[in-house]
């Protein structure tokens, strides 16, 4: 899954941003940002829940809906420089 948008409180900056689900339940992401990694938490109807860590060790999690056949949206929530931080995420299915 990749996407170009994220939003912000300035309003949408565009980031690369590439989510990868792998079938154990582990996920990675590398975006502008670094790289994450974790687990799927939980999933309920259209929605999946991830948690893990940016490798600065600031914790992560995404919650994400399956928005249509290969597209998700939702929101990040991390820290950066000590502060929370939650932004918009859109995603869609690379094959």
């Amino acid at each position: 899954i990749t996407g170009r948008e994220l939003a912000t409180a300035s309003g949408i900056a565009a980031m690369n941003a590439t989510l990868t689900l792998a079938p154990d339940g582990t996920w990675t992401s590398v975006c502008d940002n670094g790289r994450a990694e974790g687990r799927v938490v939980a999933t309920y109807g259209r929605t999946v829940e991830l948690e893990g860590a940016l490798e600065t060790g600031a914790p992560v999690r995404y919650r994400l809906t399956l928005a249509g056949r290969g597209h998700a949206a939702g929101s990040v929530h991390t820290y950066f420089g000590g502060h929370s931080v939650e932004t918009g995420i859109n995603l869609r299915r690379l094959d």
